[in-house]
């Protein structure tokens, strides 16, 4: 039976309608658009900024300090030219006041020690007089500033005995005092008693003396505070006092001066 013309559109509509559905489908098809993006150019990169950072701030110069010990027969001026330091500041340092001039004489034994810049300049002198003493030049421009350091040691009071058999000098040395003890007590009572003529084997002495310390080492022998003398029987008797003014001398127990006047 043939189809109404009008029933004969409908049908072509509807076919046509079901094919563009089929169409839009394929369209939007997920694996499509997933290779559609892997094509696409990539994002453009986002550039983030590297913080500055500041420039180190250079480390002062470190200058190693130069010691030396005094030699015999050096002066200030030969120190200076065995180290390559310069004449002017040798002058700056003597022109410094009463201690640049105390350098003017120097002994052996004591030590120096030199700081220098980068050119060469002094700019640090230190001059140890042992343990205790020690002067500063520091460079203040064209000049040193000078200072005085004194540290204090411990002072501890020891007892010895002595008996001489031959000498006074033996006898110190045999009880650990040294030649420089014999010497004091040498010098205390020279007014009384020659210890080269007048010393005779079984002759004895008893000392109270002051040992120095510093930082719980022992630095040497201080001041004999009293001291007695046996020569040939006869008993010497000094102590040790300071005037009114600090001024130290040696006296016997009844306040006369071991230093007998002409």
């Amino acid at each position: 039976m043939a189809i109404p013309n009008r029933h004969l559109v409908v049908v072509i509509l509807l076919a046509v309608t079901l094919a563009g559905v089929s169409i839009g489908v394929r369209a939007v098809d997920p694996r499509a658009n997933a290779a559609s993006a892997s094509n696409a150019p990539p994002a453009p990169a986002v550039h983030t900024p590297t913080p500055a950072i500041a420039p180190p701030i250079p480390a002062k110069p470190k200058h190693t300090p130069l010691r030396t010990p005094v030699l015999p027969g050096d002066t200030l001026s030969t120190i200076f030219k065995r180290h390559g330091l310069a004449d002017r500041d040798l002058y700056l340092v003597l022109d410094s006041g009463p201690l640049g001039r105390r350098l003017a004489t120097i002994h052996p034994g004591h030590e120096f020690e030199f700081e220098r810049d980068e050119h060469g300049n002094l700019v640090h002198m230190k001059y140890r007089l042992g343990r205790l003493d020690t002067v500063e030049f520091d460079r203040v421009g064209n000049a040193f500033a000078s200072k005085k350091e004194a540290l204090e040691p411990d002072r501890l009071t020891k007892y010895q005995h002595g008996v001489i058999e031959q000498s006074l000098f033996q006898a110190c040395q045999r009880i650990g005092l040294g030649d420089g003890f014999a010497q004091q007590l040498t010098h205390i009572f020279q007014w009384d008693i020659d210890f080269i003529l007048d010393i005779r084997s079984g002759d004895e002495f008893h000392v109270l003396f002051e040992e120095l310390y510093l930082d719980d080492e022992r630095i040497g022998m201080g001041d004999i505070l009293a001291a007695q003398v046996v020569n040939q029987g006869d008993l010497y008797t000094a102590v040790r006092y300071e005037d009114d003014t600090g001024a130290p001398d040696y006296y016997t127990p009844d306040g006369e001066n071991m230093q007998k006047t002409f």
